[in-house]
């Protein structure tokens, strides 16, 4: 496949095989009607001694001369034309880059925290002192509204969830939340969270990731993180904490 640089060559190239040929052509011409004046009778070339003149020694070079310019501004029209073409949709597309990177730096801007926010922190996977099991949450910021976590979770052939249950609202000065779970097994029974290492070990899984939804007047909130299978305390550890606005 030739690009337009190569198309471009080309056509150079072979302008200057044709003015080389042409030039060959006309030498060989000139010089062919010079030996038959030469050769001719005093009487002939007295005859045509001035046409010979004028043809030879000005008309036929000034005519080549015309031809080849023509041909040469033919053959480089079109060159010209392609390669301005070109170096358009070369701007053409820069400037459609740049557009697009405005428009994601702008909606970067648009999606960072506020200041002003609530802070959901998973604390850990534990027992309540009534009994119940599940992940302890806690607030650090501005009150918290409608918080709930993704469910279901599948643990290989079981699944963790959280009664589709949505709490309507925790501040700094509530303390710690639990959210209560549930793990329904392969077999249709049903356990509490207590089951949750076990049921990872047995699925041969290192971590899961669970996500915190919630909000406040203004704006919609995740907290998302990892739930690690430890060998020593209870077992399961939260890490890679990190907050997110959604909307």
């Amino acid at each position: 496949m030739v690009g337009p640089r190569g198309k471009l060559v080309h056509k150079t190239t072979g302008t200057y095989i044709i003015l080389v040929f042409g030039f060959m052509a006309n030498t060989c011409s000139i010089a062919g009607v010079w030996l038959s004046y030469a050769s001719a009778p005093p009487d002939v070339q007295a005859r045509f001694s001035k046409f010979l003149l004028v043809s030879c020694g000005v008309v036929a070079p000034i005519a080549y001369l015309v031809v080849a310019g023509l041909l040469i501004a033919r053959l480089h029209k079109p060159a010209s034309a392609e390669t301005t073409d070109i170096s358009l949709r070369s701007a053409e597309e820069r400037i459609v880059k740049l557009e697009q990177a405005l428009s994601q730096e702008q909606s970067r801007k648009e999606l960072e925290l506020p200041a002003s926010r609530p802070k959901i922190v998973p604390i850990r996977w534990d027992k309540s002192p009534d009994g119940f099991h599940g992940l302890i949450i806690k607030n650090y910021g501005e009150p918290a509204l409608d918080i709930s976590v993704d469910e279901p979770i599948l643990i290989g052939t079981s699944q963790l969830d959280f009664w589709g249950r949505t709490y309507s609202g925790l501040t700094m000065t509530d303390g710690e939340l639990l959210i209560d779970s549930h793990i329904e097994l392969a077999n249709g029974v049903g356990t509490t969270g207590q089951a949750l290492r076990d049921e990872m070990r047995k699925a041969n899984l290192e971590d899961i990731t669970l996500r915190i939804k919630y909000g406040d007047m203004e704006r919609s909130y995740t907290t998302t993180f990892e739930l690690v299978r430890e060998f020593w305390g209870n077992g399961l550890r939260v890490t890679s904490v990190r907050q997110q606005l959604i909307a």
